[in-house]
């Protein structure tokens, strides 16, 4: 099975299990202590048992409040050296964020 980040109607990004596993373990926690209604909104789908996390429906300052947290983890994860072998789909992720209208 693999997961994935549906970030709008047209862009999303895949991965395996794994690393979709990992990424939603590590931004979870920060994202549910920041806000967690949006927690609720983002992790439905996954406490429903669906291996996704959509931020199609997500207004520009929920969006923005998700791309903090991401690049955030992104962040710690390498500086301490976990995570590292996840690089490209981090980057992939960031980029996908990065590229849509929410962002800036």
């Amino acid at each position: 099975m693999a997961g994935a980040l549906l970030i709008s109607e047209n862009s999303s990004v895949s991965m395996s299990s794994l690393a979709f596993d990992h990424i939603v373990s590590a931004i979870r926690p920060a994202i549910e202590r920041e806000n967690p209604g949006l927690g609720h909104k983002l992790f439905e789908s996954i406490d429903q048992a669906f291996d996704f996390v959509s931020l199609e429906r997500l207004g520009r300052m929920e969006f923005k409040q998700c791309y903090e947290v991401l690049t955030a983890i992104h962040g710690t994860e390498m500086a301490r050296g976990s995570g590292v072998d996840l690089l490209p789909v981090w980057q992939e992720i960031l980029k996908a964020l990065r590229a849509d209208p929410r962002c800036s």
